[in-house]
C-alpha cells in the first residue's frame, strides 16, 4: 500500500490540474456528446434514476403516505343527508407518476368503487356540505395502522337547474402529502350534486431501495 502511494505521489507532484482540465476539455470532452457516445449517455442517465438521491445523500425523509393504500372511504354531506362510499386501488395498478410544482413526484391512481350507502343517494348535497376522505395504508409491519383523514370543511357545491352535469373537488394537497380528486354528479330533478364514483388519489412516490440494490 505504501509503495503504491509513493508511486502516485511521484506522478501527481507538480501537476497543474487546471491546465490538465483545459487540455482534456479541448481535446476530449468537447468532441464527445451523449448523442454519439453510448457510455456518456449511460453516465448522464444515472442522475435520472428513481432513488438516486438516496445514493447521493440528498434523500428526503421517508413518507408514511407513500405506503400502499388498502382502502379509501369518502363521507360527503352532514347529518341525515350524508353519503358514504368506499373505494380501492385496482390490483396490480401501478398508477401514473406526475411531477408536482412544489413537492416532487407523486403517483396518481384512479380508484375503483366498492360500495355506497346513505340516505342521500338521490338527494342533493347542501351547498356547504363537508367532504372527508379517510385513507388506510397497508402498514402490516407496524403495531398501529397508518390512517390519514383529509377534510374539506365546505364543499361550496353549486345548486340550480343549469349547473354542469359534473363537478370536481380536491381534498388535501402536497402539504398533507396526499391528494384526493373527487367527482360529483348532478342529481336529476334536485338541482344539486351527489357523490359520484370517479375518484383519483395521489401519494408521494415510494422508492424501494432494495430494488436498486442499496
Amino acid at each position: 500500500m505504501q509503495a503504491v502511494a509513493g508511486v502516485r505521489d511521484d506522478f501527481v507532484r507538480g501537476v497543474d490540474w487546471k491546465e490538465v482540465a483545459k487540455k482534456q476539455f479541448a481535446e476530449i470532452w468537447s468532441k464527445v456528446t451523449d448523442a454519439k457516445d453510448v457510455d456518456v449517455r449511460k453516465i448522464g442517465g444515472i442522475y435520472d434514476m428513481e432513488g438516486i438521491e438516496d445514493v447521493m445523500g440528498e434523500s428526503r425523509p421517508f413518507e408514511m403516505n407513500s405506503l400502499p393504500i388498502s382502502s379509501v372511504v369518502i363521507h360527503a354531506g352532514k347529518g341525515d343527508n350524508m353519503t358514504k362510499s368506499e373505494f380501492k386501488i385496482k390490483a396490480k395498478d401501478t398508477g401514473t407518476v406526475v411531477e408536482t410544482a412544489d413537492d416532487g413526484k407523486y403517483t396518481r391512481f384512479k380508484l375503483v368503487h366498492v360500495s355506497t350507502e346513505g340516505d342521500s343517494l338521490e338527494t342533493a348535497l347542501d351547498t356547504d356540505s363537508p367532504v372527508t376522505v379517510t385513507a388506510t395504508f397497508d402498514s402490516s409491519g407496524l403495531s398501529v395502522p397508518h390512517i390519514v383523514n383529509l377534510v374539506l370543511e365546505d364543499g361550496e357545491f353549486e345548486q340550480g337547474d343549469k349547473i354542469p352535469a359534473k363537478c370536481w373537488k380536491q381534498v388535501g394537497g402536497t402539504k398533507e402529502k396526499l391528494v384526493a380528486q373527487i367527482g360529483f354528479e348532478r342529481v336529476v330533478g334536485a338541482n344539486g350534486y351527489k357523490l359520484g364514483r370517479n375518484v383519483f388519489i395521489s401519494q408521494p412516490v415510494y422508492v424501494d431501495l432494495a430494488s436498486l440494490g442499496l
